[in-house]
């Protein structure tokens, strides 16, 4: 099996691997705090039953853009698996051409949904990624990685609000019954939630404008499912879409 381990700012995603299935998932909170041998206790209990019925970690593959943690799962992988991760950073084969100034400032989970997004879903297109940061990347006609919008995320606006006023509740990310909230808790989620869509479709016809038309809008992140049925643009979500993508690129990478 491959473990492929995607390391954000705020979450860990994994995904176990048999060829091009996709075995088992699970989320982890990122806290480099947190010692390597509790996210390694955490890891072989989460993963005794999966690897029980399919069999060894064979190979890893690691995207971290939180470099304490990228150390700590390195080790832990090795210790843990006798395996040597795959580091997705400079001198890893992608498949995807990096037009930007500074390829070596690009996240590689953005290499990671650029790859999935090119070779499972085809191109030009955008990966609109709903996590700790809102992220649309541009794939363009050639398959290549055009660009990049950064913008806030959902759950960050929702914590400036709260820490930053003395009255505003903790509300749930969920989608309001009207844009015109009737108490604190709709308008907060009526500008979070409907302001979060606007956002994401307005700087998507700005692209496209710019762009020219794309084949696929797909959103993936843990955030990805509010455009799903709200955005007039992204009309499909893959949560797995990093893992995806991180399987993809381990394969062109094993060996090395």
């Amino acid at each position: 099996m491959l473990l492929a381990i995607d390391i954000g700012n705020t979450d860990i995603f994994l995904g176990c691997f048999a060829e091009e299935q996709l075995l088992f998932d699970l989320h982890l909170k990122s806290d480099i705090r947190r010692p390597a041998d509790e996210y390694r206790s955490l890891l072989v209990t989460l993963l005794n039953t999966t690897i029980q019925e399919h069999g060894a970690i064979q190979s890893a593959i690691i995207s971290s853009v939180v470099p304490p943690l990228t150390t700590a799962f390195v080790t832990l992988v090795r210790t843990t698996f006798a395996v040597e991760p795959i580091v997705v950073g400079q001198g890893i084969r992608s498949g995807v051409a990096l037009k930007v100034s500074e390829p070596s400032q690009l996240g590689p989970d953005r290499i990671a949904n650029a790859v999935a997004v090119k070779r499972l879903y085809g191109s030009p297109a955008i990966v609109v990624d709903c996590s700790t940061a809102t992220t649309i990347d541009y794939i363009g006609p050639e398959g290549a990685y055009e660009g990049i919008i950064i913008a806030p995320g959902l759950a960050g606006s929702l914590e400036y609000l709260v820490n930053n006023t003395s009255a505003l509740p903790r509300v749930d990310l969920a989608w309001p019954k009207s844009v015109v909230g009737k108490s604190s808790k709709g308008a907060m989620q009526a500008g979070l939630l409907i302001g979060f869509i606007c956002m994401i479709d307005g700087l998507l016809d700005r692209l496209i404008a710019e762009v020219g038309p794309v084949s696929h809008c797909i959103a993936t992140g843990q955030h990805g499912s509010f455009c799903i049925p709200h955005s007039k643009r992204v009309k499909s979500y893959d949560p797995h879409l990093t893992l995806k993508g991180l399987r993809l690129i381990a394969s062109l990478n094993q060996g090395d």
